[in-house]
């Protein structure tokens, strides 16, 4: 079905626009049969033309306002009856509360379209009447044995006389056409009550048609509203990556996540939880709506808020940064072995135990969406968005959106982790280099120290022939440039085969006792 410039036409379905255009065909044919004809019955014509002006405008327009009053007028007008009303009981009210929708109503007589009418009598009594198709047909209210408070709405209205036909939406009663003469009793004639019953079955199908419209319509409005949300996700899920991208600071990408998911959703309160390596955990940042605790500061404020929780354990949702008994035995539950997401519309409603109810009802939640987050093939936290002010009906498209933010969160926490890791062995490098380049540098003094005393010694040696002078500078230089506290130089005793040797010259540092002039015999050398 496609609109037309004006929003109240519309094109109808195949099956019913081919019974409309067959209906139509035959009025017309009709009407210029008894036009040709010259029929003596002029009122009869009439009739066949306020038919066909009425499935003219049903198949042209389903502004209904402008059909009944339209027709409201045409029909009073052919039948010269005082008032021809469109009545609609109210839904859900079992037929007993309804009002007047539109009228054509002949001067004096009051109007009908501002009054409510709650009238048990009718629901009890005559629903099941109409629901069926009969018609009601009074000439006279008063000549007829009707109930006090049935007689009490008919004389609201002045009503007299009238004529009551069923307006059926498919199998549904969805109000009455009613047709009153008020201003003194009548006679309904057979044709008038059939012309009144046709008009009655083509609004019938005016109401089908807006019926129907109007669910295409709100069909539209959900897909439009749908593709919306749909894409607001989609923006918030790259909005996310280009944060991840842009940023390692992981608090950062968690508070601008919690930020835009809370926001996104309209949820009340949307957390990260992580757990501790003995599967405690805590509140690790919060995004809430004004006017609800802080999760932060309450597990700060009272730590030991959930301790005593450990027989209902809180399966579902992870606890303050209390230890939940059932998450540390378990390492995690359901999380831990692969299960993504809880979702609980209604916490009053889930059969929760007692102590689970008050566990969440100090988190002040009504309903949650709680999502895993993994580290790689580990479970690191979790994703939750609250609803506190009341139930929610979680929408699977709400549950994907979490599950992605949730894997992307994932791997921000892994990139985290290795560029931790990566800096710490940068660090660990850094100080290894240093440690070896200082040690290196000391290296390079002490040789540069040896190379200086080498070029002195040889300077000396160079200078004089002396050799007490040369071995004397030789062994204080060198035991100087060694840090020790003797240096000498043995001379062998040239008849003693290398067993016999004197200390020749030496450089030592007092007190130490000088070793010079000492005669040495060692056959084992």
């Amino acid at each position: 079905m496609s609109k037309s410039k004006s929003s109240k036409y519309v094109t109808l379905d195949l099956q019913t626009y081919e019974l409309l255009t067959q209906e139509l065909s035959n009025l017309r044919g009709r009407v210029a049969q008894l036009e040709s004809a010259g029929s003596t019955r002029p009122t009869q014509v009439a009739k066949q033309q306020a038919l066909l002006t009425v499935v003219t405008k049903i198949r042209e327009s389903l502004d209904l306002e402008s059909i009944f009053k339209s027709t409201a007028t045409e029909v009073r007008q052919l039948l010269q009856a005082d008032r021809v009303g469109m009545y609609r009981f109210h839904p859900d009210s079992g037929c007993n509360e309804g009002e007047f929708v539109s009228e054509d109503v002949l001067s004096p007589f009051k109007s009908a379209l501002e009054a409510k009418i709650n009238d048990h009598c009718f629901g009890n009594k005559y629903a099941n009447y109409y629901q069926q198709g009969h018609i009601w047909v009074a000439s006279d209210i008063y000549a007829l044995d009707l109930s006090d408070c049935h007689i009490a709405i008919l004389s609201r209205f002045q009503v007299r006389a009238n004529l009551v036909v069923p307006l059926l939406q498919g199998d549904h009663l969805w109000g009455l056409l009613c047709i009153h003469q008020c201003s003194a009793p009548r006679q309904w004639q057979d044709s008038e009550i059939e012309f009144v019953s046709q008009i009655a079955l083509h609004l019938g199908v005016a109401l089908q048609q807006a019926e129907f419209v109007a669910q295409l319509q709100n069909q539209s409005a959900h897909l439009t509203t749908a593709v919306a949300q749909a894409v607001g996700r989609e923006k918030a899920i790259a909005a996310i990556i280009d944060k991840i991208r842009q940023s390692l600071d992981i608090r950062t990408i968690f508070q601008t996540t919690t930020q835009e998911v809370q926001q996104l959703l309209k949820a009340d309160r949307v957390v990260i939880y992580r757990f501790h390596q003995d599967w405690s955990g805590e509140f690790v940042v919060e995004s809430a709506s004004q006017g609800w605790n802080s999760l932060m500061e309450k597990q700060l404020e009272n730590p030991e808020l959930c301790e005593n929780i450990s027989e209902c354990s809180v399966k579902y949702l992870a606890g303050s940064q209390l230890a939940d008994t059932y998450l540390q035995a378990t390492e995690g539950g359901e999380f831990a072995r692969g299960e993504v997401f809880r979702v609980c519309n209604d916490i009053y409603k889930a059969q929760f135990s007692q102590c689970y109810l008050e566990a969440l009802e100090s988190y002040q939640a009504k309903a949650y969406a709680i999502i895993a987050i993994y580290q790689g093939q580990s479970l690191w936290g979790l994703l939750a968005a609250f609803q506190n002010s009341g139930p929610r009906d979680w929408d699977e498209s709400e549950v994907n959106f979490l599950i992605q933010i949730s894997r992307q969160l994932g791997i921000a926490i892994q990139q985290a982790q290795l560029l931790g890791q990566a800096q710490k062995r940068s660090v660990e490098l850094q100080t290894t280099l240093t440690a070896q380049l200082q040690q290196r540098a000391q290296e390079l003094v002490k040789e540069a120290e040896r190379e200086r005393a080498l070029a002195q010694v040889i300077d000396k040696i160079r200078r004089t022939l002396d050799l007490d002078t040369i071995f004397q500078t030789a062994t204080c230089e060198v035991r100087q440039l060694l840090n020790a506290d003797r240096v000498v130089v043995f001379q062998f005793d040239p008849n003693s085969d290398c067993y016999g040797e004197e200390l020749f010259e030496e450089g030592t540092l007092l007190p130490s006792q000088l070793a010079l002039e000492t005669k040495n015999s060692d056959r084992y050398f």
